[in-house]
């Protein structure tokens, strides 16, 4: 479907536009989860179809994984300052973290990471997190803490970039300094989940 925009009867200027025009996302987020007792590292592999990667440079688009981390555990703040600072990606944990307090008394924050400028097709994040101590159960057993699948988010500042489909826009931190709020787009992707 097409349409037509007349801007003036004495010097035509059109814009033919196409209603469908947009760009079909195709993004796999893989999860793996190295564990190693109350100390784990979650590794996430961003992929992107090649076909879609340079539409997604012309439009310089940025991406950040949003993560609920449970009360059940932690990221560390000082581990993410020294891994934003040895890391090719940024990171910003928004809420007070005790690293201290067990679940019982300890409160869910979120991270964002904030991924590379797009070179290649792939982008692998590792984010370290810990277990937090949990009450004793009667009759003993383990506990269990349940981590949500993280919001794709994505910020073009080019209005004319358009991609298929109603994305819920989340004001969110533009950067890991958290000095301005913007208005991301939580894309759709292909979740994997792996197990070591």
């Amino acid at each position: 479907m097409f349409g037509l925009l007349l801007l003036s009867s004495f010097n035509l200027i059109y814009h033919v536009y196409s209603i469908n025009d947009c760009l079909d996302l195709n993004i796999s987020l893989i999860r793996t989860i190295d564990r190693s007792g109350f100390h784990n590292k979650i590794k996430w592999m961003v992929e992107f179809l090649p076909s879609d990667l340079e539409e997604l440079k012309r439009a310089e688009a940025k991406f950040a994984l949003y993560i609920k981390i449970p009360s059940g555990m932690y990221v560390n703040p000082d581990e993410i300052d020294d891994l934003s600072r040895l890391a090719e990606y940024s990171v910003y944990i928004d809420g007070r973290v005790n690293v201290e307090a067990p679940e019982n008394e300890a409160k869910p924050h979120d991270v964002f990471i904030f991924l590379p400028e797009l070179y290649g097709d792939k982008v692998e994040i590792i984010l370290p997190v810990h277990l937090r101590y949990q009450l004793a159960k009667i009759g003993g057993g383990f506990g269990k803490v349940h981590l949500s699948k993280p919001s794709l988010l994505m910020l073009t500042p080019r209005k004319s970039f358009k991609t298929c489909g109603d994305h819920l826009q989340i004001k969110a931190p533009c950067n890991a300094d958290n000095l301005t709020k913007c208005y991301w787009s939580n894309i759709s992707y292909e979740a994997v989940r792996l197990y070591h």
